[in-house]
């Protein structure tokens, strides 16, 4: 049942999105290529305006600001492909669940999102591997287990919360909530990062609830129907989805990518391995750091486009051991401080 309404809720998001990026579906042949530049000049057009707009002058029923910071020198893990074992939630081999499986009257928009990333909402069938008697991803993705210390990162963040749930009849972009953010790192190779988050979006990705694009205190992941199932339920302190720019050496390396920062209880122990539902919470003894809550931020394979998100992968500029560049980024600051905002609800450690 929760399957069903989580895709139910998947159709209507996009159906959404779809609606408030796109127009002139029905212009004829010949006229194609103009709606196309059309679309873009006015997705162009909104970002821009939405970009300058006094935000706090929206309609919002609360006023919470949270803010996290991560100094220089400090522990940060860049998370390299792996693949993520699938606890309980997921069935069996005869009795699969969340198998990201769409019904045949879903949008070809999201059914080519869904066939490219499934891992939005569950794992195919045909996308796990059994081995003695446990159940795996057969592809590798940014859930895996492994991850690689960086010699650099900096993180001053801050989640601005005016909606306590999202406007699933506004434009994904027209939202009160809004992010401050300086995030900085250097991949395993060294090449220096930025991530430059835009405008924050609701709820910008398939079924996900976000309180208007950026969530404080609160859980998500797991079975909640918002943000990956690859992911265990975690308590979360702030939270925020936008799209933005990811900068590589100074420069543009890719636009407009779906991305997501999360300040959670630490879901990696000592081995960095990246914890089952019920490991959770972790004892502050066996947290990577010693520490019970982390930040992490993920730019998905994910771009907003005018027709809508389409699945492309991040443009970086690390290499892994196939030759191919790493098609997506998760970054997790391991040595994070609350700085200021609501008081922290999830595990102490004590």
């Amino acid at each position: 049942m929760l399957q069903r309404r989580r895709i139910s809720f998947l159709i209507g998001s996009l159906a959404l999105l779809l609606a408030g990026c796109a127009s002139g579906k029905k212009a004829q042949k010949g006229q194609a290529e103009q709606g196309k530049m059309g679309q873009k000049a006015k997705m162009k057009k909104m970002m821009k305006k939405m970009q300058k707009m006094d935000k706090s002058k929206m309609p919002t029923d609360k006023d919470v600001r949270a803010r996290v910071t991560q100094k220089e020198g400090k522990v940060t893990y860049w998370v390299l492909p792996g693949p993520r074992e699938l606890g309980d939630r997921f069935g069996t081999k005869e009795n699969p669940k969340l198998t990201a499986a769409l019904p045949e009257k879903a949008p070809e928009p999201v059914k080519k999102l869904v066939d490219k990333f499934p891992g939005l909402i569950g794992v195919p069938e045909k996308g796990r591997t059994y081995k003695d008697g446990t159940t795996f991803t057969k592809k590798p993705g940014p859930f895996g287990d492994k991850g690689v210390p960086v010699k650099s990162s900096t993180l001053d963040l801050t989640y601005i919360d005016r909606q306590s749930k999202d406007n699933n009849q506004a434009p994904p972009i027209k939202t009160a909530d809004e992010v401050e953010a300086d995030i900085t790192f250097t991949d395993p190779k060294g090449n220096n990062y930025r991530i430059e988050p835009m405008l924050v979006i609701q709820p910008p990705l398939p079924g996900y609830k976000t309180q208007g694009g950026v969530m404080t205190d609160d859980t998500h992941h797991g079975t909640t129907g918002t943000g990956s199932p690859l992911m265990p339920e975690v308590y979360t302190w702030g939270a925020f989805w936008a799209v933005g720019n990811v900068m590589i050496n100074g420069e543009v390396a890719d636009k407009k990518k779906v991305m997501h920062c999360m300040t959670t209880e630490t879901v990696r122990d000592k081995n960095y391995e990246l914890a089952m539902q019920s490991e959770l919470p972790l004892a502050k003894e066996d947290t990577i750091a010693g520490q019970m809550h982390h930040t992490h931020c993920i730019v998905l394979p994910v771009t907003l486009t005018p027709k809508g998100p389409k699945f492309e992968p991040v443009k970086t500029a690390f290499e892994l051991p196939n030759g191919k560049k790493q098609p997506f980024i998760h970054i997790m600051y391991e040595n994070d401080t609350l700085a200021e905002g609501p008081n922290w609800n999830g595990p102490t450690g004590e």
